[in-house]
């Protein structure tokens, strides 16, 4: 199965630090539709994406300390059985330690409240982000994350996914200004709303272009098993995303 990605493009503001306002905007649109004999379907929703929020960071003499508020809203401009609309507020404090041992490691932890417009959610997700760096023999960075947070873009149900995701990676920059990247990932995600259990795990491969401080662009092919667990289904994946960048 080679599902279709969508296009997207993805602007922020940001300030200097200690305090980092984050705003960003979001459209997606499909002509992908269905016809179901009583009507025409639309496969995939129309959807606008709102996100804002508010970085405080302080710095100690060996790490960082910060403090993190969000609010992401989701919109569907039109009626559309296959998805809701959705608001989700989430707070997280953390901290980047540079050298631990010749590591670099970052961790998070906050939680994520859901609410939707036709009141299926109204509840707390505790959220979670770990991360550890390192180089070796000068160019190549292998890095390992963990992280627990929801997903309302790339998820099967109408309203989100409270995932946990696993992930090893290997990195070297390649000509000027290219950086390219294997990894390997292991994830779950909890359907909000339709109860259903996603187990799944694959590699993929990533290439990023920085051409200035203010574009990036990433091209990034992923192959992953999937195994729907409430309906049985087990399924081979492979999925291609582009993405851009643009900071103010």
């Amino acid at each position: 199965m080679i599902p279709v990605q969508k296009w997207f493009c993805v602007t922020c503001l940001r300030a200097a630090t200690p305090k980092s306002p984050v705003a960003s905007r979001r459209w997606e649109t499909t002509d992908a539709r269905l016809d179901a004999g009583l009507g025409t379907l639309r496969l995939s929703p129309n959807v606008n994406r709102a996100r804002a929020g508010l970085i405080v960071t302080h710095a100690l003499p060996s790490m960082v300390l910060r403090l993190a508020g969000r609010i992401d809203v989701v919109d569907i401009p039109e009626n559309d059985v296959l998805a809701v609309g959705l608001r989700t507020v989430s707070l997280a404090a953390g901290a980047t330690l540079p050298d631990v041992l010749g590591f670099t490691v970052d961790a998070e932890a906050g939680f994520a409240h859901v609410t939707d417009e036709f009141g299926f959610t109204d509840r707390a997700y505790p959220i979670y982000a770990l991360a550890i760096e390192r180089n070796f023999f000068g160019a190549v960075s292998a890095s390992f994350s963990l992280k627990g947070s929801i997903d309302t873009i790339d998820s099967d149900d109408p309203l989100g996914s409270y995932v946990h995701r696993a992930e090893l990676e290997l990195s070297r920059p390649l000509i000027e200004r290219f950086t390219g990247s294997i990894g390997v990932f292991g994830e779950t995600r909890d359907n909000l709303a339709i109860g259903n259990q996603e187990v799944a795990s694959g590699i993929y491969v990533a290439l990023a272009y920085d051409p200035t401080t203010r574009y990036s662009f990433l091209v990034r092919l992923d192959v992953s098993e999937i195994d729907r667990t409430k309906f049985d289904i087990r399924e081979n994946t492979v999925s291609g995303t582009f993405g851009l960048r643009v900071s103010l």
